[in-house]
C-alpha cells in the first residue's frame, strides 16, 4: 500500500491519493472510538463507586456542611463584601491591603 501511495503522488493520481487519505482518516476514527469504548468500560466501575454516597444525600455530611456554614458565616460575609467592593472599585485593593489583617 505504501508503494502504491508513493506512485500515486509521483504520477498525480488524485483519486488514489484521496482514497488513501480516506482510509487513513477512517482508521484513525475507528481506533479512537475503540480506545474510548475501552477506557469507558474500564473506568465505569470507578465512576460508579464515586457516585454511591454524595455528601448532599448523606445526613452526616449535610450536618457537617451546616455546622461549617454557621462557624464561618462572618468570614463568608466579609469575603462577599470584599468581592462586591472590588467589583465596583478595582483600585480598592491597596485600601484593603492596608486595613485588613489577613493580607
Amino acid at each position: 500500500m505504501g508503494k502504491y501511495v508513493v506512485d500515486s503522488v509521483n504520477f498525480l493520481d488524485f483519486p488514489a491519493m484521496m482514497g488513501f487519505t480516506l482510509v487513513v482518516a477512517l482508521a484513525y476514527v475507528l481506533i479512537n472510538l475503540a480506545v474510548t469504548c475501552c477506557m469507558r468500560s474500564w473506568t465505569a466501575d470507578t465512576l460508579l463507586i464515586r457516585r454511591e454516597t454524595p455528601m448532599s444525600r448523606n445526613a452526616e455530611g449535610s450536618e457537617l456542611l451546616e455546622e461549617f456554614r454557621k462557624q464561618y458565616a462572618w468570614q463568608i460575609r466579609e469575603l462577599q463584601f470584599t468581592l462586591k467592593l472590588l467589583r465596583r472599585n478595582p483600585s480598592a485593593v491597596e485600601v484593603l491591603r492596608s486595613s485588613s489583617s489577613w493580607c
